[in-house]
């Protein structure tokens, strides 16, 4: 009986200590023509991904503070900024201008597997 009330009172902790925690709305904003594929996003103490086809603005809500930004398992962490290579060789930029906004611009749009 003590151990279903302790598991309760964590349970219960838990669920009030969350209840404050409001949603935190962030934009990936793609100027690029490539697709990107799958980008994960990591937090504090959450992580999301979203699929990027195409260039376009893409929002994400979560529950904690974005810290990093994944894309063909490159990782960029904020406030850095810096190039992805993606599968085909092509290159991107992430930049993050504001806290809750991640900018990709192609870096070169002239590069193809062929040269």
């Amino acid at each position: 009986m003590l151990k279903i009330l302790a598991v309760l009172t964590a349970v219960l902790a838990f669920s009030f200590s969350n209840l404050g925690a409001s949603p935190t709305s962030y934009s990936i904003i793609s100027h690029s023509i490539n697709d990107l594929g799958l980008v994960s996003i990591q937090g504090t103490s959450c992580s999301d991904s979203v699929n990027i086809p195409s260039a376009g603005v893409y929002n994400l809500s979560t529950s904690c503070s974005i810290t990093s930004i994944t894309i063909n398992g490159q990782t960029v962490v904020s406030p850095n900024s810096g190039p992805i290579v993606l599968p085909l060789g092509n290159r991107v930029s992430i930049s993050w201008t504001s806290p809750n906004v991640i900018d990709i611009w192609d870096i070169d749009q002239t590069h193809s597997p062929t040269h």
